[in-house]
């Protein structure tokens, strides 16, 4: 109807309501409930309730009002100087244009007068004395809808459905969530086919798209099938009725939905009684509308129920059950009815308070300007949009005051629970009566069943008359995919989980028995065999699985212009659908439909493991070439010339070349020595240095050589295995495929023809599949066979199944390698436009979400052997930057050296006077002996060497003698030793002990000094006085049995 001609209808028939308003108007009085206020900041709802006589009005007038004044008290502060207000009106009669004008347009309580922002519509058909006069929402639903007012409604006959684009919500289930019950029912007893019967009532149409919707959308619904929709749309005529019912097949469907009211309902039942449709083997199931009661008073003995067949099952609102199992108690449904309006004025409530706090700068209105003037706009709101989008809000939290629930997105309830009832013969009367036998939640979305009555009074289910499809599935042998195995020998069956396959040919096969003929039927299982079963389990059908005729994938024969293998079965229509490893390519896809993938693959190669022995090498591989060059050349090289150059620049050490005098030896290349020493730990006779800084340096290397032996310890284990050999592809791209014949001997692969993987390399490499051609095998068995007796070096394949087989060799002596080419998938194959195809995809991506794939490769993909059995390098070798720590170690530690030789000259030159000004007690020795020996020695001494070394022969018998001499006083140092050891045991005659020795020695120093005085060596500088032998004996044996009372004037006698 076009909305100004509809408008103007109003206004006509408004004008005619006038004239009579006077004489009405106390009679109207009685149907409107409003507090009349002179407040401005007013925020109104309506609430249009039909049926309730004039008691019950007022009950419910009273309690709206209490609630709605807690409600301002409580909001006082959110609404600010805003008030909230409702308008309570009410009708028995039609909704015809004359009282709907009443309703919006009336002098001062008209729903638009008062400028409602939203309305609150509830029909209750049970207050309705006369089926004639049954309320028609739909008018009432088009005016509101036309003026774009956010509508909440509660039916109890449930036949409007929520509608986002009406800006309306229900409280109570909606048409969808009945479907829902009703299909889940058949789930139950695993009915698959039905029949649709409707009358004309409001809703119907929602009805059946509803069905059509859930079965084709919704997976677990997709064995269900309608087989025949019947349309009644005129109840009254009798042999209408018979002769669409007349339509129905009895042998196809014994499975039947009604949707119509109740009167329809009796009218339809009294020809299905007469027609047989009544029977046992017919099962109704009904929506809500069908059981939903017409009157307020059921005082007849004889119920409207008896003209339904016992076992019938219905739709029933939780909410609704009071109402319904206590017709007569009015009292019960006033307190619904409360209920339901607090309801709806709690959503309403968060709107209004939401937006109010939310968008204060907005200034949004909560007053829509409506008229009632035909010259105005009478239906436009701008705001109506936002106050319907927070009343769906569900993340507002509502006072305790207020109902809390949800809402959907479409308008719906999001927490609707819905029973379902079953007829059944009262025990206590002999009369028909309704009971609960399961509940559904929409959270849930779950049947929960009790005891069942079936139709006839049986306790067990009917059979559908349409048994489960059956499908022709054809397979081929890929292990891990589809596995054969013998079946049982006596009884011919297989185990739980595999399933029993024909691979002969039907003509071969005469009998049943023959199932324990394994060259007839072998018992298939593997990873797609057990994906087969779930599916066959959660669509409800049977197959029939079978072996491709020709043993082969499938590959298009250009020279015959056909297919062969498992495509041509589909093809030739021998097979519903292919399951097992067949992979997707573009040439099969354009001749067949796929699902989608459920694995991934690819094409990879696999080679023979030969085992080694340990490589010449491998003490080498911890570090790699540039870490052994910069460790072994220069670390070592330039940590011993560092230390040689600290040594040599202190001042307790070699002071550039003194030391050498005062009897320490150290060099070079006795610096080498003994940073090799270190770094390999020997134990050989090194001579250490005696500066500070150089002591540092040594200590440094000392800590980088622990570093260095303890990385290469830990990772030479892992270098000294025996390495295994094996083809290092890195692909089909590899140059060894590629120049095959070039090589000496020639790179021997193949593949298995008539195969996916053949036609691609045949399409890429056309001189590679050539040349592999002699090398191919019939089965994927005999190619690995081959690769490992060495007949072929290589094999190309599926990469799952290449790695299935590797990972479960017995002898871990089979390797994939090479990267995988020409990535694609595993899917199951159908014909073009397979109905299966579409839901066969929802459910692989079902299972792939929930995880089922994903176990099914961890149980049958994975085997024992692992990569590093496969002959893998477990560690690699450590390079420059895994040692740069222990590299900066060492270079901040020659910086450090530097500072300390800094420090020791500075000590040296600086401080060292004043340590022997204040040291008379020796305190410096406790901290460094090199220190406090030089305070405390006299500096005569070092004078007297320093004159000594001046000293120089001037022949060559002189420095013979002079060496000669040098040896006998170190031989004497020895014999000192034992001296020392002799005195600490006789120390109580320590002077005998002293001439014992030179009684001993004496004479052979007297020999050699006489013979050394001769070479004129010992003079003194300023005087030739020549030195008495035996002074010189006695004060050299004094030194050396460490007398410490030589005073300076002896030492400079025997100079």
């Amino acid at each position: 109807m076009d909305v100004k001609c509809f408008l103007w209808l109003i206004y006509i028939q408004g004008l005619y309501t006038l004239k009579s308003e006077t004489v009405q108007q106390k009679k109207l009085t009685k149907h409107v409930c409003y507090r009349n206020t002179t407040l401005k900041n007013i925020i109104t709802i309506g609430i249009v309730i039909s049926g309730p006589e004039s008691n019950a009005f007022d009950s419910i007038c009273s309690s709206i009002t209490k609630f709605m004044n807690k409600i301002n008290i409580e909001y006082r502060k959110k609404l600010d100087s805003n008030r909230l207000q409702f308008v309570l009106m009410r009708h028995t009669r039609d909704l015809s244009l004359n009282k709907l004008w009443k309703l919006f347009c009336k002098n001062k309580s008209g729903l638009l007068r008062l400028k409602i922002n939203s309305l609150i519509y509830l029909e209750y058909n049970h207050w309705n004395f006369k089926k004639k006069n049954s309320v028609d929402s739909r008018l009432l639903l088009h005016f509101i809808k036309l003026h774009k007012i956010p509508t909440i409604i509660w039916q109890n006959e449930g036949i409007i459905q929520a509608n986002r684009g009406d800006l309306t919500l229900q409280l109570m289930p909606s048409i969808e969530q009945q479907v829902n019950v009703m299909l889940d029912f058949l789930l139950e007893y695993k009915w698959a086919t039905i029949t649709i019967i409707t009358s004309k009532l409001t809703g119907y149409i929602q009805f059946v798209q509803s069905l059509r919707y859930q079965i084709n959308t919704e997976m677990k619904y997709f064995h269900i099938k309608i087989q025949q929709i019947i349309h009644i749309f005129y109840t009254k005529d009798k042999e209408l009725i018979e002769l669409q019912m007349k339509k129905i097949d009895k042998k196809t469907s014994n499975i039947l939905f009604l949707y119509c009211s109740r009167d329809e309902a009796n009218e339809i039942f009294k020809i299905a009684n007469q027609l047989g449709l009544t029977e046992k083997k017919f099962v109704w199931i009904a929506a809500k509308s069908v059981i939903s009661p017409m009157a307020a008073k059921f005082k007849m003995k004889e119920r409207l129920d008896s003209l339904f067949p016992l076992g019938m099952f219905a739709v029933q609102f939780k909410e609704d059950e009071k109402g319904f199992f206590n017709n007569g108690n009015s009292k019960r449904k006033v307190e619904q009815v409360i209920k339901n309006i607090q309801k709806g004025i709690s959503i309403w409530i968060k709107a209004v308070v939401n937006i109010h706090e939310t968008s204060s700068k907005d200034r949004l209105t909560f007053r829509p300007h409506f008229t009632c003037n035909r010259n105005d706009n009478l239906f436009n709101w701008n705001n109506s949009q936002i106050m319907y989008d927070e009343m769906l809000n569900n993340s507002w939290s509502l006072k305790p005051n207020l109902e809390s629930f949800q809402m959907n997105h479409d308008g719906t309830l999001a927490n609707a629970e819905i029973s379902l009832l079953n007829l059944g013969m009262s025990h206590k009367r002999a009369e028909k009566t309704w009971k609960e036998i399961g509940s559904w939640n929409s959270k849930l979305k779950k049947l929960q069943m009790t005891r069942v009555t079936f139709p006839g009074g049986k306790t067990k289910p009917p059979e559908s008359k349409t048994q489960r499809q059956r499908m022709k599935i054809v397979t081929l042998e890929e292990n891990p995919y589809v596995i054969y195995s013998n079946p049982n020998n006596v009884t011919g069956k297989c185990l739980p989980h595999a399933k029993l396959c024909r691979i002969a040919s039907k003509e071969q096969v005469a009998v049943s028995t023959e199932t324990i003929n394994p060259n007839h039927y072998q018992c298939c299982s593997g990873f797609c065999i057990d994906l087969l079963l779930k599916l066959s389990k959660e669509l409800h059908f049977d197959f029939e699985l079978f072996q491709v005729r020709d043993g082969k994938w499938g590959a298009y024969n250009t020279d015959r212009g056909e297919w062969n293998g498992l495509i041509k079965d589909i093809l030739d229509k021998e097979a519903d659908m292919v399951v097992t490893s067949l992979k997707i390519n573009p040439e099969r896809a354009a001749a067949i439909d796929f699902s989608v993938p459920f694995l991934e693959t690819g094409i990879s190669i696999i080679v023979r493991v030969q085992e080694g022995v340990i490589s010449p090498t491998a003490f080498l591989k911890p570090y790699d070439m540039y870490s052994w060059c910069i460790i072994l050349a220069f670390c070592v090289n330039a940590s011993g010339v560092a230390v040689f150059l600290f040594e040599w620049l202190s001042p307790y050490g070699l002071d550039r070349g003194s030391g050498v005098l005062k009897g320490h030896r150290f060099s070079l290349f006795r610096a080498l020595w003994l940073i090799w020493a270190i770094l390999f730990g020997a134990a050989v006779n090194v001579d250490n240095p005696k500066g500070m800084s150089s002591k540092f340096i040594g200590s440094i290397w000392a800590l980088f050589a622990m570093v260095f032996t303890a990385s290469y310890t830990a990772n030479l284990a892992a270098f000294m295995i025996t390495k295994d050999h094996y083809e290092k592809l890195s692909g089909i791209q590899d140059w060894r495929l590629i120049n095959a014949k070039q090589l000496k001997p020639p790179f021997k692969f193949g593949t298995v023809p008539d195969g996916s993987t053949e036609t691609n390399l045949k399409h890429n490499f056309p001189q590679m599949h050539e040349y592999m051609k002699q090398f191919n095998k019939s089965t994927v068995k005999l190619g690995v066979e081959a690769v490992k007796d060495g007949s072929i070096n290589a094999f190309i394949y599926d990469a799952t199944v290449l790695e299935y087989i590797a990972s479960k060799d017995d002898d871990c002596k089979l390797k994939t390698v090479g990267a995988w080419y020409a990535m694609t998938g595993y899917g199951m194959g159908f014909p073009k436009k397979s109905p299966w195809k579409a839901v066969i995809d929802r459910y692989i991506l079902k299972f792939q979400q929930e995880g089922e794939l994903e176990r099914l490769q961890e149980y049958w993909l994975r085997g024992g052997c692992t990569a590093a059995e496969g002959g893998e390098e477990s560690s690699a070798e450590l390079g420059v930057p895994n040692f740069t720590s222990a590299f900066l170690l060492l270079i901040a530690g020659m910086l450090l050296g530097l500072i300390i030789l800094f420090l020791e000259h500075m000590l040296f030159r600086f401080c060292l006077d004043k340590i022997r000004a204040y040291d008379r007690c020796g305190i410096s020795n406790l901290f460094s002996l090199s220190v406090g020996k030089s305070s405390a020695l006299d500096e005569t001494v070092m004078s007297a060497i320093k004159d000594q070394s001046n000293a120089k022969c001037t022949s060559s018998f002189c420095e013979l003698k002079k060496k000669k001499l040098q040896h006998q006083i170190d031989k004497l140092t020895n014999e000192n030793t034992t001296l020392k050891r002799d005195l600490s045991s006789s120390a109580s005659c320590p002077r005998a002990a002293k001439e014992n020795y030179m009684e001993y020695n004496g004479p052979k120093i007297i020999e050699e000094y006489e013979i050394y005085e001769e070479s004129s060596v010992f003079y003194d500088s300023s005087d030739s006085n020549e030195l008495d032998s035996n002074q010189v004996i006695m004060t050299l044996s004094d030194i050396y049995t460490g007398r410490e009372s030589t005073t300076r004037s002896e030492v400079q006698t025997l100079v």
